[in-house]
């Protein structure tokens, strides 16, 4: 669900809302008119502002440890299917991967 929508009442309950019957029979439920006209404030901007903050963060950061993760595995065991998973992790950079994984969640 969007940011913006849980902010926003729910509409009321239908009275047939376990009714199977054809489209036509379907009763429309319809936001109210305040959620539509709603302004923003600054605080909504401040949220904003943080979550596309964190969005970024999270486009540069996570690939990082994600990369260090990747590099852990012996791809030919892996995709031979002869090995486990367990078999097929190295851990040659997991010391590399662990300290990206503590820097990113620091």
């Amino acid at each position: 669900m969007a940011p913006r929508d849980r902010l926003s009442e729910s509409p009321p309950p239908t009275e047939h809302h376990n009714d199977v019957g054809s489209p036509a029979s379907t009763p429309i439920v319809l936001k109210s008119v305040k959620s539509f006209c709603r302004v923003n404030t600054p605080e909504d901007n401040e949220a904003d502002i943080a979550r596309d903050r964190h969005d970024l963060f999270n486009i540069v950061a996570l690939p990082i440890p994600v990369f260090f993760m990747l590099l852990n595995w012996d791809y030919g065991r892996f995709f031979s299917w002869e090995y486990s998973a367990a078999e097929s992790w190295t851990a040659k950079y997991f010391m590399e991967m662990w300290g990206a994984t503590m820097l990113y969640f620091a």
